[in-house]
């Protein structure tokens, strides 16, 4: 019974891991968005700084998708979960579209109002549309990970990270049309690799610091291996070549690093008071990528508007980059926290059930009806 209990204790390091990803998430949006990255001349400790930071944030999409399948495996699944979180990504891509159209009507069209209300079939939000397409067959994942024994299981993941990660990334080809990550297919694999590493307790024996050393590892690699790209290209090939082949979603070294931030946290305890903290901020990590990452917002506050933090030194400027990531985070969390209160209020949750239960209804009416016509057919 103890046992039973602490495996459905919630793990307050996988919260405190949702909460990093999404700064992380930020650091790159910063970064890349936000123009840094490219304003940086090749092979100054400016570029060697940046890049750093951001092969070493790259992981985040992947852990956060790895935490879905995590959590997933062992929590009751709800079809209404989907309509709930979809009531979010519409109020803010609805409201910040009005409020544009109101304060700036020039930069909204009737198209991007539309887009606002279907936000999933028009990939306002690419993870929300990936993760949207991939909700409907977490149920089936389940299942297929729960009715396997570890030894099937060990094959299947092994097949998927060997057809969407190994294959891709040495041949450079996108095999399997993975997108590079940014599709439903490869939040998929995260999902049951994820589950995977829940429900059979991989790197359960494996030590922090072992972890830790197997993330730093893989950052390395991947630095190293687009620094002496950038190197041959510049200096001995004299021509452009792909010098990110390794620092992409769907890379081994990549994936491997997110497996191991996952596995490390799951490990790692806090403390009554850091609990409260993890818990009033986790709920809203989701928000805060809806927020900062609109395309409105995105464009107006964050294209570019960082390219000055490259004026400082790099002891100086990846600082003031963690700072400001770190920032958005925080003040987008506090927004996020009036949505959150403002649906409590008028109880989007139960909404969303009631939306569902009626939608069962109908698809089973429909069904019946199809049912019966074939029937009737048939006689």
């Amino acid at each position: 019974m103890r046992k039973e209990l602490q495996t459905c204790e919630r793990n307050y390091g996988i919260d405190a891991l949702r909460i990093i990803s999404m700064i992380m998430i930020v650091i790159l949006h910063i970064m890349g968005h936000g123009g840094i990255l490219k304003s940086l001349p090749y092979m100054t400790n400016g570029h060697y700084s940046v890049w750093i930071l951001e092969t070493a944030a790259y992981g985040a999409v992947n852990t956060y998708a790895l935490i879905s399948g995590y959590v997933g495996i062992s929590s009751k699944f709800k079809y209404s979960g989907i309509i709930n979180l979809l009531f979010s990504v519409v109020f803010y891509s609805l409201g910040f579209s009005l409020v544009f159209y109101i304060t700036s009507p020039e930069t909204v069209t009737p198209q991007d109002l539309l887009q606002a209300v279907f936000p999933y079939a028009f990939n306002t939000y690419w993870y929300f549309t990936a993760y949207f397409c991939m909700y409907f067959f977490i149920p089936y994942f389940n299942h297929l990970i729960n009715s396997l024994n570890q030894f099937n299981a060990s094959k299947l993941v092994f097949s998927l990270v060997l057809i969407t990660s190994v294959i891709p990334t040495v041949f450079q080809v996108d095999m399997a049309i993975t997108k590079n990550g940014y599709s439903a297919l490869w939040l998929s694999v995260l999902y049951i690799i994820g589950a995977y590493i829940r429900k059979y307790n991989i790197g359960n024996k494996a030590k922090k610091h072992m972890l830790l050393l197997i993330y730093l590892c893989c950052v390395t690699v991947n630095c190293l291996s687009k620094f002496a790209a950038e190197y041959s290209s510049q200096n001995i090939l004299y021509k452009a070549i792909n010098s990110n082949f390794l620092i992409s979603y769907c890379s081994p070294t990549v994936l491997l690093a997110s497996a191991a931030l996952l596995i490390l946290f799951s490990k790692i305890s806090f403390e009554n008071k850091s609990r409260k903290i993890i818990s009033f901020f986790t709920p809203l990590t989701f928000g805060v990528y809806l927020i900062h990452d609109f395309p409105l917002i995105r464009n107006n506050y964050i294209v570019d508007k960082f390219i000055n933090l490259t004026s400082y030194s790099s002891p100086i400027m990846i600082p003031l980059i963690i700072v400001s990531a770190i920032s958005v985070w925080f003040v987008c969390s506090l927004a996020d926290k009036l949505r959150a209160e403002l649906f409590k209020l008028i109880k989007i949750k139960l909404l969303s059930e009631k939306i569902f239960i009626l939608f069962a209804k109908l698809v089973s009416v429909l069904f019946k009806s199809v049912e019966n016509q074939t029937d009737g057919n048939n006689d």
